[in-house]
């Protein structure tokens, strides 16, 4: 977030970070039923992250409610989604850093938007890959606001590009039996 490694221990609030967080529970399909987490492991992370931050993913969701999406791909390495918020209907993607860094073209840093340069590329690889060479399963986060005219009901693979860069997480991925 805004550049900074931030720890799951040590979480400083700021507008990056919250929209990172808003990311993580809303382009996610887990949920926690009476204390029983249902859903993938590593988004069933992502949302308890999110709770140790302050954030109530029920609340998020009901905020933003999903309008339309595209499901994750293992192809893709993607999963995207539509979301309503007040101003307009946002497209919120999650996956593949490699992937993600060749769909945006913007970086949202010190709560605004700004257009991503080749530094801004080299830095989030770099992040990836020392997260990653670490054992840690890493995820990128992009968004970008819907046209006017945007139907989400026929969200697009075309929709996943021209994204804005929030952000990454990454987490232990533990090995698979």
């Amino acid at each position: 977030s805004d550049g900074n490694i931030i720890s799951v221990n040590d979480i400083t609030q700021n507008e990056s970070f919250e929209k990172l967080i808003e990311a993580c529970c809303l382009c996610n399909d887990s949920t926690i039923k009476d204390g029983t987490e249902i859903g993938d492991p590593t988004e069933t992370a992502l949302i308890n992250f999110a709770s140790k931050a302050g954030f109530n993913f029920e609340e998020q969701r009901k905020l933003h409610p999903r309008v339309g999406e595209i499901p994750f791909d293992s192809d893709r390495k993607l999963m995207t989604v539509a979301v309503k918020y007040n101003d307009g209907i946002y497209i919120i993607t999650k996956g593949a850093t490699d992937v993600i860094c060749g769909r945006v073209n913007k970086i949202y840093s010190h709560g605004a938007e700004r257009e991503l340069n080749k530094t801004d590329i080299d830095e989030i690889l770099k992040a990836n890959m020392e997260f990653s060479s670490n054992g840690l399963r890493v995820l990128s986060y992009p968004y970008k606001k819907a046209p006017e005219n945007f139907d989400p009901q026929n969200i697009t693979l075309n929709d996943e590009y021209d994204l804005t860069f929030i952000g990454l997480t990454a987490m232990i991925d533990p090995p698979r039996e």
